[in-house]
């Protein structure tokens, strides 16, 4: 059995988890999954997106000329569990764990966390923690990707306050729809379920939801995407968030199920 996947639980959530990727494969809340259980664990549960989201231009960190492939390194690198409390669980990756394919490209010194609080009924917090630990500042532009389950015919009734869905076309498989985030979202489903999505971080740095799917085409299908990310594509290059040496940047989004 892969020790690298494991089940953390308290009261009626349970996460499923695996430490290859750092990705929150599952929640279930109350004996009933939240997020789309796919065909890979890229397509399930929470995808970390970092140090960046989405694709870069010509796929080039321009801060070394090198290749760092779309949505970055964390999800394809081995994190390690640091801490788990009743209702608290905390995942780590550093500099000098990842490859040195990485290391070369983004060589930056970095401790970066995921906290995950399961302790209030029916929510989930993600918690993202980027420590400098170098002496010159680290440029981010992270996000996160969940999955949410939904047939595809249905895509077309979901609704979403303060988003105008109209736009979207389900048939055609694109790169996503960039939609601003106010700090708060409320997906409702057809099938009665009301998803919401907030970042409660004092300072907000989440400025877009990106909202994905796939057609009858691919494998997966039956789900959609709503994607908190703090700036657009390529924007560690021309517009990065900064870390400033020996600080910490910290970012909290929560899933609330309101029905």
């Amino acid at each position: 059995m892969d020790t690298n996947y494991f089940e953390f639980s308290y009261a009626e959530s349970v996460l499923k988890m695996n430490l290859d990727g750092g990705t929150v494969l599952g929640w279930k809340n109350k004996n009933e999954e939240v997020f789309y259980q796919g065909s890979n664990d890229k397509r399930s549960g929470i995808p970390i997106l970092f140090p960046f989201a989405n694709p870069l231009e010509n796929d080039i960190f321009q801060f070394t000329g090198l290749e760092i492939p779309q949505h970055g390194f964390a999800r394809k690198s081995l994190w390690s569990l640091r801490n788990i409390s009743d209702s608290i669980l905390e995942l780590s990756l550093n500099y000098e764990n990842i490859d040195p394919t990485w290391q070369k490209a983004y060589p930056f010194k970095f401790d970066l966390n995921i906290i995950l609080d399961i302790s209030t009924p029916n929510v989930l917090s993600y918690c993202m923690q980027v420590q400098n630990l170098d002496h010159k500042n680290i440029p981010i532009a992270p996000g996160i990707h969940p999955y949410f389950p939904i047939s595809h015919i249905n895509k077309m009734n979901l609704q979403i306050q303060t988003i105008n869905l109209q736009k979207i076309d389900w048939e055609t498989n694109s790169d996503g729809y960039f939609f601003d985030f106010d700090g708060e979202i409320q997906a409702q489903f057809p099938n009665g379920k009301t998803i919401k999505i907030q970042e409660i971080s004092p300072e907000k740095e989440f400025q877009n939801i990106v909202i994905w799917s796939q057609n009858e085409e691919k494998e997966d299908f039956d789900f959609v995407c709503l994607e908190p990310f703090t700036r657009k594509s390529n924007a560690i290059n021309t517009a990065p968030i900064l870390v400033r040496p020996q600080e910490a940047w910290e970012k909290t989004i929560i899933f609330e199920i309101l029905s």
